[in-house]
């Protein structure tokens, strides 16, 4: 038994993978989280261990940036809802091999006071977090 595939008719409001980012990156001006480049040492698991304030300190770091604009979190104070620059060189674990040369600066967001960092890269809107550091051993502070 074979089957037909359905034909697809384009209509003039449809959007193709191809052009997908470059219309959602116009109208998304705040961060959408990606978690798959999690490192295995520094993730919810470790956040989990250290202490379950942790988990809920990054849960609402989370949904409070998740709120603001990527130009809000540009020009705020890096201890409030900003971010700090970390050169990739300054990282003290390995970064993930899915992450590529090119990507050269991270930024870290502060999470529980000043007890932990969410510490990630952006591409366009999306923020890739790698490492949600809960020792502050990530890199030097």
């Amino acid at each position: 038994m074979t089957f037909k595939k359905p034909r697809y008719i384009k209509s003039k409001n449809d959007i193709s993978l191809g052009n997908i980012p470059e219309i959602l990156s116009e109208k998304i001006d705040y961060p959408v989280f990606c978690f798959r480049h999690l490192h295995s040492d520094c993730g919810i698991e470790q956040c989990l261990r250290a202490d379950n304030s942790f988990v809920k300190q990054f849960l609402k770091k989370i949904d409070l940036i998740s709120k603001l604009s990527w130009y809000d979190i540009q020009f705020s104070d890096r201890r409030g809802h900003g971010t700090e620059k970390i050169p990739r060189s300054a990282i003290r674990k390995s970064v993930p091999s899915s992450i590529t040369a090119d990507v050269k600066d991270f930024l870290s967001f502060y999470f529980n006071g000043d007890r932990g960092r969410i510490i990630g890269y952006r591409n366009q809107f999306l923020f890739h977090i790698v490492f949600i550091d809960t020792d502050l051993e990530v890199y030097n502070h």
